[in-house]
């Protein structure tokens, strides 16, 4: 990093030399810009960060969940700090592929305090399971998108969520922490098995690295303790 308001000499090369700098800090100003706090017996400044060499994320999302209260679907979610945060973009889906916006909440540009938002989808579809997701959109147009979640509309149990999908790296896989042993595969659109998991302990969240697929649609098969079956689709990008 770089700094302004002083010379490398008197900082040290890094800004953090013991031997000149008993104190040093780092800390925000209100308008979210760093700088470090020097201070010894000798002479006190502040000096403007000019460069990181490590990116700084722009949006920290915490958790992003839903409910559904009576027909409508009321979704939240909390960020830990945001940079150049212009809004977030609602989608919704009927098959967690094909996502279309449903809405947008503006977002706080650029706080390290946590941020709580809220978004209520009036209209979903009452006959099967709607899957949710954000797309994180900065003042430069930059996208982050967030996991997907997902509400059933149709009075039927959600055993299963998958998500992200479509996905890169890890796909998670969220399921009852009730259910038992379970084996999980993974097949090509040939019906060809390329994966597969057998789960021996309880756990409510169980992440499958995908990144040595090829980009595609795929089968996730679940079986349970008591020989029922699921089956899911997702799409390797």
């Amino acid at each position: 990093m770089e700094f302004n308001g002083t010379s490398r000499d008197t900082v040290g090369i890094a800004g953090f030399s013991k031997s000149i700098a008993p104190y040093t800090s780092l800390a925000f100003n209100k308008s979210g810009n760093p700088y470090i706090a020097y201070q010894d017996t000798r002479i006190a400044f502040k000096a403007t960060v000019k460069e990181f060499n490590d990116t700084i994320l722009p949006v920290r999302l915490l958790a992003f969940s839903g409910e559904r209260i009576k027909d409508i679907a009321a979704l939240t979610w909390k960020t830990a700090s945001e940079q150049n945060n212009a809004y977030f973009e609602v989608q919704r889906s009927n098959d967690g592929v094909n996502f279309n916006q449903i809405g947008q909440v503006s977002g706080h540009g650029t706080t390290n305090l946590p941020e709580q938002y809220n978004f209520t989808d009036p209209h979903p579809e009452l006959n099967g399971i709607n899957y949710y997701r954000l797309d994180q959109v900065d003042y430069d147009g930059h996208m982050t998108f967030s996991n997907t979640i997902a509400l059933r509309f149709d009075g039927g149990p959600l055993t299963y969520q998958l998500y992200p999908n479509p996905v890169s790296h890890t796909l998670y896989l969220s399921i009852p922490v009730t259910e038992d042993r379970k084996s999980i595969e993974v097949y090509g659109s040939d019906g060809k098995l390329l994966m597969t998991r057998i789960i021996s302990q309880p756990s409510n969240k169980i992440g499958l690295d995908v990144r040595g697929l090829s980009s595609g649609t795929y089968l996730l098969k679940i079986t349970s303790a008591n020989g029922s079956n699921s089956a899911l689709k997702f799409i390797k990008q």
